[in-house]
């Protein structure tokens, strides 16, 4: 895991993204199964702490990257939304306004992973864990807005 890069994907020249997510969950999966299954040996003793610190840091890269990925996909989505159709800009001025905000942010973290793609070098940014869910939550306004908006088009 020392060695372990993000896969790392430009996007419209704005930033670069993480793709090949498949394969770092599925890594994270069976890394954290045959911790689990290394419980079970009468020598786990012997190495047990060394273990708890692996388990407990790869179950903190999952939880992370559990909310990135959702962030990383409703900002593509809404990205090509707010940066692509004027029409919108000029009839959501609120969501434009707070996307940028959002958008501003979440490239500016996607720089710094850029610079330090290593796994465990992006869970030791300081608070990536809340700004990513605070992005989340965010972007689910937004879009919960949008969809309400694009609803009163439809049936109005």
């Amino acid at each position: 895991w020392h060695a372990y890069e993000l896969d790392l994907v430009n996007y419209k020249n704005t930033c670069r993204l993480i793709r090949g997510w498949d394969e770092l969950f599925t890594k994270l999966k069976e890394n954290i199964a045959s911790l689990g299954a290394m419980k079970l040996s009468p020598y786990y003793k012997v190495f047990e702490e060394d273990a708890a610190t692996w388990e407990d840091r790869l179950n903190r890269v999952n939880a992370l990257f559990d909310v990135w990925i959702d962030v990383q996909r409703r900002w593509v989505y809404l990205e090509g939304i707010f940066t692509g159709s004027e029409d919108i800009k000029h009839l959501l001025p609120t969501e434009t306004s707070r996307f940028r905000g959002v958008s501003a942010e979440f490239t500016g973290v996607m720089k710094k992973v850029a610079k330090t793609p290593l796994v465990l070098e992006v869970l030791a940014l300081p608070n990536a864990q809340r700004q990513l869910e605070r992005l989340a939550d965010l972007l689910t306004k937004i879009q919960k807005a949008l969809g309400e908006y694009l609803e009163r088009e439809r049936s109005g």
